[in-house]
């Protein structure tokens, strides 16, 4: 019997390439480990239908964790757990997003809802996530279900001032977050970004 108890894999990069293909190799890893008794599962920061395409080919049985592990979720679909953003924090980084001209996404357990889908960033997380966006006029009625939020800086320098005004309106709560820096923004004026994302419970 092997000692090793259970393989956790990445899905971008890792079992699928740079061109989101999972690749005959990554399917044969796979599937050894199944044959030696070793469970198999992934965490991502896709959202749940967007780790779909996995499940077949790669035979997968466990749950999975979607938003980098704020939401845990069955091969079905189905929710096992997961943790929010409190809304008055979500007003806020809706907030200051609106006011720089940000683009809005948020993700819900089976849709991906947008308010224009003709940007280049939606054209590529179309093929990454092998779904086609819902474009909603408003995304009001979505925000009380934020699970992940990532935060962009353009200077490491920022990190420690930004995330002291994102602890703030976050205090006690401590959801699934990623940090990144970035060469630029949308705008040259702008130094940092704060990407929420939600999970709608159905």
């Amino acid at each position: 019997m092997s000692s090793i108890r259970l393989v956790v894999s990445d899905v971008d990069g890792t079992l699928v390439t740079h061109d989101k293909q999972l690749t005959p190799a990554a399917i044969t890893a796979v599937h050894k480990l199944h044959t030696r008794g070793i469970p198999f599962t992934a965490v991502s920061s896709r959202p749940p239908f967007g780790m779909r395409m996995l499940t077949a080919p790669l035979k997968l049985m466990l749950p999975m964790g979607a938003f980098n592990g704020s939401t845990i979720f069955n091969p079905d679909l189905s929710l096992v757990e997961q943790h929010n953003i409190p809304r008055d924090a979500v007003d806020v980084a809706l907030e200051m997003l609106t006011a720089c001209g940000a683009e809005i996404w948020l993700f819900t357990n089976d849709r991906w809802l947008v308010t224009r889908d003709d940007t280049p960033y939606v054209t590529r997380e179309r093929r990454t996530v092998d779904a086609t966006p819902q474009i909603v006029d408003d995304v009001t009625p979505y925000l009380g279900d934020i699970c992940k939020i990532t935060i962009y800086l353009t200077d490491p320098r920022y990190r420690e001032a930004v995330y002291r005004v994102v602890g703030k309106w976050l205090k006690g709560v401590f959801p699934v977050s990623t940090g990144i820096v970035v060469s630029a923004l949308a705008r040259p004026e702008w130094l940092v970004e704060i990407d929420g994302t939600a999970v709608i419970p159905d």
